[in-house]
């Protein structure tokens, strides 16, 4: 017996101070993969994902058995090295080895427990470090595991084989792995998995590995991981959940069949000819995506497109799709994924299906999974003494989208399958079987595509997701791959676009020129006084720009040429009193602040960026609707982030120059159930706004190459007018123009074909430095506008300094609906310094805070929202 004084090892302590047996976790955590791996997962070779899971969890801890790991579990001070991965690593190649699996899938199992508390590496180059003994790693590497091997031989060699034993089904014993660990032939066999020749290699060779190895490699890592969480999160806690908390409860099919009867049901005895137009347009494109879907699940394809004009109703049919499909596989795996590509829409989509499936977004039926929302599922009485420990299991569950319908964005969706995150990971299993709805596909940047195209023949062919991209503009980002190319669930789109015509397209003078190569930007004083001479008293119109600077010179012009109404100084008059958070605020009690603050029929103004928190955003485009219902004219000069997925309508919108798809998104701002006649949609060209030199367009769009997408749509406008035609139906650029937009976008193989090469030679760490996001590095402020929400910042800085961990971690999500992202393009510029003065939220966060009454006209101003502080401005706080 060792000095440990014990010959049982342990792989975790119970909350209450109870052991947990190793060989109960590995035996829990294999029951959990069992249950979790995509059960028609395959490796490069053919063989079952599932099997070889089960086989690499039954010895994925299996490093814990030497006595340096079990003092350090004691808490003593150890000397000796405590990792477990590498010894772990190295018997999980030898267990598939002797269960039967072929070298290169064996290869699968050394990766995925060498890596099951980290991110996936580049695996030729990690592999041959850690293996060749030359190299740095390798050198230190293996004499460790020698050592440890040694260690467990001299002390528990009977628990050791008998792990073993089980894990090979009597193919494999400890004795025998002594000898291979030993063994520099047998180190040199993993080695040559990833090299080619003989001898001992000099170097990593990724090309060596199969296509897709990566394939093979996520599901069992993902499925190891969520595993290996969810069994210690549970066995630690004493908390009784098994393998049934994975399940989610599906949102009811019947709900949603009953509202969708209601819409159909609910035109208005009184309604205009144009609105009973689009009301029957909208049932019977509903109907058709219904009765398509049968097809579409009968057929050999994975992906479909579900194209349809704005206004049609596309996120109810959709969601019905999505639904319809799931329900037809008559199991209860898999759920409902719906992925949007802005936080700032997807609490719009949050909202209805809350109202519709009658859920609060915590629960199992539904969870919101993105950077600012508090994402966890309530999953009962889990009879836990450790409150923190019940609130990390619920969030656990969350993040890994056990509930049955999640809403959520590319970034999560996406990252989550391009070498993620150890923590994205666990994401993964709940995909299998699942449909996913990609609404805004053309919002993916072009560098993504072909990536994009790959990684949802991975979701088809080894989770069996079924995917529908769904956009009033189909981009093809599918087409060019005959294994996801779409299958149309809208047989004739574009007899939709031509029976609405709810716009008239208008060419300023700006973007003539533009079109004729005369480059002659429109400057921003003319461009209000057009704005303004657009519209009339009655009516409403929305500018959309390109850039937060852009957007804030505009608004300044226009306020210089006429008084209005600032919606956004009345909601900070209200709300810099108000007692309550922000999101209590019925919009009816701003309607009426703004009634009486408006003098006779003067227009009200409204500013909109991402500069401004999200529960504003929500909440004044809420009180603008509102307002226009009362007939109050509304003049908006907004980013694109009123472009897609808002429902809200103007009678005139303004787009600066942009790709075509983002002119018909904002077209969908327009008119849009045809509360007029005919709307208008102007698009014109706007300068460099104060003393930048580049044009918005060309800035968030890029460069004037004849390949870049403004120019592309240029060519594209063009090509379907007249000689020199400016007004253009609904139908021609909607449908026409788009078309030929995206034709000539695709023939240029738009996409970054590095990306697709970092999958099939498995260089996942490469893969997962890649983001949707162009600019990662920001600072997260919190902007306290209301009397309970400057309250809410002492109570976190109280909660954190009293330690109080439970408590501060509702407190912090709570006000994530408050938090503003300023983006730091420049480091070590004077404005990224200025912003990241701004005091803490807390002395432990790197997130800042804003109190907006204090600092007021100097962090904060109510038209711009959040700003760059000034120099001279000292941070003031309560």
């Amino acid at each position: 017996m060792s000095d440990l004084g014990r010959i049982d090892r342990y792989s975790h302590y119970r909350y209450d101070g109870k052991p947990i047996q190793l060989t109960e976790h590995q035996e829990d955590v294999a029951e959990r993969v069992r249950y979790l791996a995509p059960e028609g997962a395959t490796t490069s070779t053919g063989a079952s994902v599932p099997n070889l899971a089960d086989s690499v969890a039954l010895v994925h801890d299996f490093g814990k058995l030497t006595t340096a790991f079990q003092r350090h579990l004691d808490g003593e001070s150890v000397d000796e090295p405590t990792q477990h991965a590498p010894l772990g690593s190295l018997v999980a190649f030898y267990t598939l080895q002797r269960a039967g699996f072929e070298d290169i899938d064996a290869l699968l199992g050394f990766v995925a427990v060498a890596k099951h508390h980290g991110s996936l590496p580049d695996v030729a180059t990690y592999v041959f470090d850690v293996t060749h003994p030359d190299q740095s790693p390798g050198r230190n590497r293996i004499p460790m595991v020698r050592d440890q091997t040694a260690d467990i031989n001299e002390n528990v060699p009977r628990l050791a084989d008998e792990i073993l034993r089980s894990a090979t089904e009597g193919g494999g014993s400890w004795d025998e792995f002594v000898g291979k660990i030993a063994d520099n032939d047998w180190l040199r066999d993993i080695l040559q998995q990833v090299t080619s020749g003989v001898g001992l290699p000099s170097n990593a060779q990724p090309d060596v590995l199969p296509d897709d190895f990566y394939d093979g490699l996520l599901p069992v890592w993902s499925t190891l991981t969520l595993a290996d969480k969810t069994s210690a999160a549970t066995l630690t806690s004493g908390a009784e959940l098994d393998t049934s908390a994975y399940d989610g409860t599906r949102p009811s099919i019947t709900r949603l069949n009953a509202e969708v009867e209601r819409l159909q049901d609910s035109l208005d005895p009184a309604a205009t000819d144009d609105e009973r137009q689009i009301h029957a347009l909208r049932n019977e494109a509903h109907d058709e995506v219904m009765d398509s879907v049968g097809k579409f699940a009968a057929s050999d394809r994975r992906v479909a497109s579900l194209t349809l004009p704005t206004g049609l109703g596309k996120t109810f049919t959709g969601l019905h799709a999505g639904l319809d499909l799931l329900n037809r596989e008559n199991t209860d795996a898999g759920r409902l994924v719906y992925a949007l590509p802005f936080t700032s829409i997807i609490d719009q989509v949050a909202e209805e299906c809350r109202a519709v499936f009658e859920t609060d977004g915590h629960d199992e039926v539904m969870t919101v999974d993105h950077h600012l929302a508090e994402t966890l599922v309530d999953l009962g009485n889990l009879d836990v003494t450790d409150a923190d420990e019940a609130a990390r299991i619920e969030e656990l569950y969350g993040e890994s989208w056990r509930a049955g319908l999640v809403v959520t964005t590319f970034v999560q969706l996406f990252e989550s399958l391009a070498g993620p995150s150890n923590s994205r990971s666990t994401k993964l299993p709940a995909l299998d079987g699942s449909v996913v709805i990609v609404d805004e596909p053309q919002a993916l940047p072009e560098s993504w595509w072909p990536l994009v195209r790959r990684l949802v023949r991975l979701l088809a062919e080894q989770y069996e997701t079924q995917v529908i991209v769904m956009t009033a503009t189909q981009p093809k980002v599918f087409e060019q791959e005959d294994t996801t190319a779409p299958y149309p669930l809208v047989g004739r789109a574009e007899r939709y676009f031509t029976e609405l015509d709810r716009v008239v397209f208008e060419l300023d003078e700006s973007t003539v020129r533009y079109i004729d190569e005369k480059a002659d930007p429109l400057d921003y004083d003319t461009a209000a006084r057009r704005l303004l001479n657009s519209t009339t008293d009655d009516e409403s119109i929305l500018a959309i720009c390109n850039t937060i600077d852009s957007a804030r010179e505009l608004v300044e012009s226009v306020e210089d040429r006429r008084r209005f109404t600032s919606l956004n100084e009345v909601y900070d008059e209200y709300l810099s009193e108000y007692g309550r958070k922000t999101a209590n605020l019925a919009p009816s009690e701003v309607v009426g602040a703004v009634r009486d603050a408006r003098q006779g029929n003067e227009p009200v103004l409204l500013h909109l960026t991402t500069r401004h928190r999200p529960v504003d955003r929500q909440l004044l485009l809420s009180i603008t609707k509102a307002l226009q219902v009362a007939n109050v004219s509304v003049v908006a000069v907004t980013t694109q982030l009123v472009e897609a997925g808002v429902d809200i309508s103007f009678d005139h919108v303004v787009r600066d120059f942009a790709p075509m798809s983002s002119i018909v998104q904002a077209a969908g701002r327009c008119n849009r159930s045809f509360e007029r006649n005919r709307g208008t949609v102007t698009i014109w060209q706007l300068d460099a706004p104060g003393e930048l030199t580049r044009l918005p367009s060309v800035a968030v769009y890029g460069g004037d190459s004849e390949e870049s997408r403004p120019k592309l749509t240029a060519q594209a406008i063009d090509a379907v007018r007249d000689d020199d035609q400016r007004r253009f139906t609904e139908p021609l650029m909607a449908w026409e123009a788009t078309t030929d937009y995206f034709g000539r976008l695709q023939s240029r193989n738009p996409g970054d074909q590095e990306y697709v090469d970092y999958v099939t030679d498995s260089q996942i760490q490469q893969l997962g430095g890649q983001s949707l996001i162009t600019n990662r590095n920001g600072v997260d402020v919190v902007v306290a506008r209301t009397r309970a929400e400057r309250e809410r910042l002492g109570d976190i800085e109280e909660a954190f300094d009293q330690h109080e961990f439970e408590r501060l971690g509702g407190l912090l999500a709570d006000v994530r609906e408050l938090q503003v992202s300023i983006p730091l393009y420049d480091e070590t510029s004077d404005e990224a310094k200025r912003i990241s003065n701004l005091n803490r939220i807390h002395a432990g966060a790197a997130v800042r805070k804003v109190d907006a009454k204090v600092d007021k006209n100097s962090a904060f101003d109510p038209l711009q929202g959040l700003s760059i502080p000034n120099e001279t401005v000292e941070n003031r706080f309560l």
